[in-house]
This record gives structure tokens, C-alpha cells and sequence, in this order.
């Protein structure tokens, strides 16, 4: 008879866990989209040129800052569209990110490729700036690519990561803007 109960509280905790897991994925977002704004106190234009420049995101994107300048390399193109960083650490990991678009002192986007022998995801990303009276508002955006429905829970866990990624780039962007003597030419 103990033999038995075990095996039933065994079943039930199993279905319990399946449907509470599909619970998770039916309730999960698709892909991950998410946002953070700031003001940084310089004109757009001195914003806009350390964007849009790729030699200056390994002073402030979060990625790039922490890889060795061995990891990565920039090919750059006139007119910036088509410029693109690419990055490969620990062997098969890497990527790339393009600059597929831009308005001049409005919009910045990206197109960022996470390769690996087993692994390809392609998402976007956008970087928007507003001039305004304390300086210029810039939000950064970045939109993921579809999971399937069995892995949608980790789009939860990967926002959380986003998030915190993009408000540490933009930190370290405000405080490298601010603090330089840059002004626009």
C-alpha cells in the first residue's frame, strides 16, 4: 500500500508540474521587447556620434566592454548604414550586430546576429534621441526573435537580462557623454 501512494503523489506531482509549466508557456510572451530611456546632458549631436560610431562601443555597450578588443572586430562603411561589429569569445560563440537604418540625430537600428555552431538568433534593436531642454532623451529598444511555445518561460528570465544590460550601457553612455569635452562640430 505505500508503494502505491508514492506512485499516485509521484503522478500527481508530475502532472502538476506539466501543467503548471504549460500554464507558464501559454502565458509567457513570445519574444522579448523591452525598453529603457534617459536624458543625457549633451546636445543630440555629441549623443548621436558616440552611437553611431562602432569604434566607441567598447567604451559603453555592455558586451563589447567587457570583451578584450581581440574579440571583436569593426568594419565600417561611409555613411555608417552597413557598418558592423562582430564579436566571438569561447570558441563557437559570436555574433554580429549591422546598422540596417538610421535617420541623423533621430534613429539608430540594428540588426544583432548571436551565432554558434548550434545556435542562431536573430533580434533588433533601435536607438532613439529626442532633443529636450535638459539635453537629449535617448531609448534604447531591443525586440528578440519568436521562441517556440516550450521555451517561451526564458523570455521572462532573458528580459530581466536585457534590461539590466541596457540600463547599464546607458549609464556608462551618459556618464562617457557627459563627461567629455565634446561638442558638436
Amino acid at each position: 500500500m505505500g508503494s502505491m501512494n508514492f506512485l499516485k503523489l509521484f503522478i500527481i506531482g508530475v502532472i502538476t508540474i506539466a501543467v503548471a509549466y504549460l500554464t507558464a508557456c501559454i502565458f509567457s510572451p513570445k519574444n522579448v521587447a523591452t525598453y529603457k530611456s534617459m536624458v543625457i546632458r549633451q546636445p543630440v549631436e555629441v549623443v548621436f556620434k558616440e552611437v553611431v560610431d562602432l569604434n566607441r562601443w567598447n567604451t559603453w555597450h555592455p558586451l563589447f566592454s567587457q570583451l578584450g578588443s581581440e574579440y571583436f572586430q569593426i568594419k565600417t562603411k561611409v555613411g555608417y548604414t552597413g557598418s558592423e561589429i562582430s564579436w566571438s569569445a569561447d570558441g563557437n560563440r559570436g555574433g554580429r550586430i549591422i546598422i540596417k537604418d538610421l535617420v541623423e540625430n533621430e534613429r539608430i537600428t540594428t540588426n544583432i546576429r548571436y551565432e554558434s555552431e548550434d545556435y542562431k538568433k536573430v533580434n533588433e534593436a533601435e536607438f532613439l534621441f529626442e532633443a529636450n531642454p535638459s539635453g537629449t532623451k535617448i531609448t534604447w529598444v531591443v525586440i528578440g526573435t519568436e521562441y517556440p511555445f516550450l521555451k517561451r518561460p526564458i523570455t521572462l528570465m532573458l528580459k530581466e537580462v536585457f534590461s539590466k544590460n541596457i540600463e547599464k550601457g546607458l549609464l556608462t553612455l551618459k556618464r562617457n557623454c557627459e563627461n567629455s569635452a565634446s561638442t558638436p562640430q
